[in-house]
């Protein structure tokens, strides 16, 4: 099984990015797929889409993090989690990026492909790895969660306060998979 997760909070997107998101991945995507929303808000969203309660706010997208706990939802052996923004459009069946082979302990990613100098290997829009496994990297966040909040920025690694989830992702991650750049916009 594949499990889609999205975050939604704060007032940059509404629920119908959410909605749009979710339509056009049932419309092009043909296997079997579940979509979470992961959210602060009451807002109604599309009949298909599990609502899991956001409780904790942390700063801008920080709370992706939390896709990486172990048994986040109920897994089956061999299920695997994409994690998308939700300001993604989907034109045209996303198979061959949702279906890329990532390696158990790996993460999988696009291709940074609109940046010369990327600040770090993955793209925060999109990653795909195996449930229950990378766990690590929800462990070693919170364990203090206002130092790796702010440490890219700190650093000078990114130019906006609370920036660098994927950064983090990225070092905590180990094994990247990168995804061919043609896939992001096909």
């Amino acid at each position: 099984m594949l499990h889609i997760f999205t975050l939604y909070y704060g007032n940059r997107f509404t629920k119908d990015n959410v909605n749009n998101l979710y339509k056009q991945i049932k419309k092009h995507y043909k296997s079997e797929f579940t979509f979470y929303c992961y959210t602060d808000k009451k807002d109604k969203l599309a009949s298909g889409i599990k609502i899991i309660k956001l409780e904790e706010k942390l700063l801008e997208a920080w709370n992706k993090i939390d896709f990486f706990k172990k048994d986040f939802v109920k897994y089956s052996k061999g299920d695997m989690c994409i994690t998308m923004d939700i300001d993604q459009e989907i034109v045209n069946d996303p198979t061959p990026l949702f279906d890329m082979d990532v390696p158990e302990n790996a993460i999988g990613s696009l291709n940074k492909w609109w940046t010369l100098e990327p600040t770090c290997e993955l793209d925060g829009a999109f990653y795909k790895w195996h449930a229950n496994t990378l766990t690590e990297i929800y462990d070693i966040f919170n364990r203090d969660p206002m130092k790796w909040m702010t440490k890219y920025w700190k650093e000078g690694v990114v130019t906006i306060p609370y920036y660098g989830e994927q950064n983090f992702v990225s070092d905590a991650s180990g094994l990247h998979v990168e995804a061919p750049p043609h896939l992001a916009a096909r």
